[in-house]
């Protein structure tokens, strides 16, 4: 069987998963993850096709995006199934419709009986299934998924998804066999050229060159090989029609602008060698007009990440002020960066080294909306079209540092626990330290992570360095439990629980006089303390409702330290601490 062009790699490794699994009984699920038009689906196919010459096996592909139920997704397996397996008689009598109660365990017993590769692909539409009440244990991916197990290996389950991370989403953590997840990444620009020249090698109309301008755009946008193949399809069938409107034409009434610059078909040669040249320009034109249109709607603007959006706003300044060339539409490099650098400074945004300014230039070249000539940036597009680009209100809610007022209450709410240590979390010997703002929540970071994450667009970052806390509406700064791995080496004040009282701190509750093994000498009323288990062992951190020498006369009952934040909510609130 032959392999597809630009994944040989994932098909040996998927090749060698499955009949590993099939000869040695050896329980065996496999999570093919990839962005849209990676091949992942042709992959699979070639795969199964290359095992049936063999081993005996039964092949069942199910696209999820038609199932509406999880009986129905049960039938339709059991269909496949009975039908893959049967004989040519027997095939129109297998087919039946199974009762809701009884459609899972018929559809394990026809699986279960012989070698069955199931490939489930868009399998994020069958997790949509479960309802809000569904656990984990109970959702209907785990119970796919556990099929391999339950076989002894005679099944192998195959989810295809354009999700990176949709098994640790949908699946338990703590499972016996997690599935073997294979990456597909995007198509390269060589890949791509490979691909489209094996493709269209019998049609003399789609030119090397053309081949090259598609895949370097393609490549630069997504990489989705069946948007390459569609386009250069598309562009046979435009050029078609003209040449049967040039045909058509009666021979009295010549059109010498068609006859130039129409693209012979496959059916009529070229005569002349010398209208090749005067055709490529045309199509070229076609090529980029189409990707235009393709890629001009706002789920592709926003993924232009903030940097070069700002790095365009203020090419697009200097053009419409008239301070550059309008009718060319170029800006001199260093007029760019002298206006970059104030622009980033209004914004409170961290602006570029002359490198990664370079870097974001490069983004939007590949995005075909600029192209740099030496000292000069010369826009490639309607100046409407890149403002669209930029439109985005994300633009404001970006990274940037604090103002005066947030760091004042960022550093009091530190102070009272850690006091003037302060200085140790930025004067580091193993670098420079930030603290930054990002949606409402404060990240400290090295300030080489602060300037790669400055460069990512503000929707697909979630995250940078350690998330200290977050400002509330009120305006009030919050500490999160991610804080604790800097609070606790420089506390100075601390709480030690008994063994009896750990449980109920990391269940979220106030600390009692009776759970308190020791305190810091000296802790005052209302002072912020970092709170350990007795060897030591950071749990969490809280405020004093009592001082250490209020706490030595109450008595067993009295509230000594009132929760802020314990390692508990790493598992309660996971959803909420980023």
């Amino acid at each position: 069987m032959v392999m597809l062009k630009g994944r040989e790699k994932e098909h040996r490794r998927i090749y060698e998963l499955i009949s590993t699994a099939l000869e040695e009984r050896h329980p065996q699920s496999i999570m093919v993850r990839g962005v849209p038009g990676s091949g992942k689906t042709e992959t699979i196919k070639a795969v199964v096709a290359e095992l049936k010459q063999t081993m005996k096996v039964v092949y069942a592909y199910i696209n999820c995006t038609s199932i509406t139920t999880k009986t129905d997704l049960y039938r339709r397996i059991h269909n496949i199934v009975t039908v893959s397996s049967a004989t040519k008689k027997e095939q129109n009598k297998k087919e039946v419709v199974l009762a809701a109660s009884e459609a899972l365990k018929q559809t394990e017993k026809v699986l279960f009986k012989q070698n069955t590769v199931l490939v489930l692909d868009e399998i994020d539409y069958i997790a949509n299934l479960d309802t809000a009440r569904t656990s984990l244990a109970n959702s209907i991916v785990k119970k796919v998924f556990d099929w391999p197990l339950q076989s002894g290996g005679k099944v192998v389950v195959i989810g295809i998804s354009n999700e990176l991370d949709f098994s640790e989403k949908v699946l338990p953590k703590k499972r016996v066999i997690m599935p073997e997840v294979v990456l597909f990444t995007a198509y390269t620009v060589n890949q791509l050229i490979d691909i489209l020249t094996e493709r269209f090698s019998d049609d003399e109309n789609v030119t090397s060159d053309a081949i090259k301008l598609c895949a370097r755009k393609i490549s630069a946008m997504n990489g989705d090989v069946r948007r390459a193949l569609s386009l250069l399809s598309t562009q046979l069938e435009f050029e078609d029609e003209l040449e049967e409107e040039e045909e058509e034409e009666p021979v009295v009434l010549k059109r010498p602008k068609i006859d130039v610059h129409s693209t012979p078909s496959k059916s009529r040669p070229s005569t002349s060698a010398q209208s090749s040249p005067s055709r490529t320009p045309k199509t070229h034109k076609q090529i980029l007009s189409s990707l235009q249109n393709i890629y001009s709607s706002p789920a592709v603007t926003a993924k232009i990440p903030l940097q070069p959006r700002i790095v365009l706003a203020c090419i697009l300044r200097l053009i419409e002020t008239g301070t550059e060339k309008k009718k060319t539409q170029s800006v001199q490099f260093s007029k760019l960066l002298e206006t970059y650098d104030k622009v980033c400074k209004k914004m409170k945004v961290e602006a570029l080294n002359h490198e990664a300014l370079r870097d974001a230039l490069t983004t939007l070249t590949n995005n075909s909306l600029i192209l740099m000539k030496k000292d000069k940036i010369c826009v490639e597009v309607d100046l409407d079209v890149a403002k669209r680009k930029i439109q985005d209100d994300e633009l404001i809610k970006s990274m940037r540092p604090l103002t005066e007022d947030e760091t004042v209450k960022l550093f009091e709410k530190l102070a009272k626990y850690i006091g003037g240590n302060i200085k140790l979390l930025l004067e580091r010997e193993d670098g420079s330290y930030c603290f930054r703002l990002h949606k409402d929540r404060v990240f400290y970071c090295s300030e080489k992570l602060m300037k790669t994450a400055a460069v990512v667009g503000r929707k697909e970052l979630i995250s940078f360095g350690t998330c200290l806390g977050k400002f509330t509406k009120g305006g009030k700064f919050f500490l999160h439990i991610t804080a604790l791995d800097y609070l606790a080496p420089y506390a100075k004040w601390k709480v030690w629980l008994k063994p009896s009282a750990e449980q109920q701190f990391l269940y979220g509750n106030n600390i009692l006089k009776s759970g308190v093994g020791r305190m810091t000498e000296g802790t005052e009323s209302r002072q912020g303390v970092v709170v350990y288990s007795m060897d030591d062992k950071p749990l969490g951190f809280g405020v004093t409702a009592k001082g250490t020498a209020d706490c030595r006369r109450a008595d067993p009952t009295t509230l000594v330290v009132l929760h802020q934040a314990d390692l508990g909510q790493y598992i309660r609130s996971e959803d909420t601490l980023l």
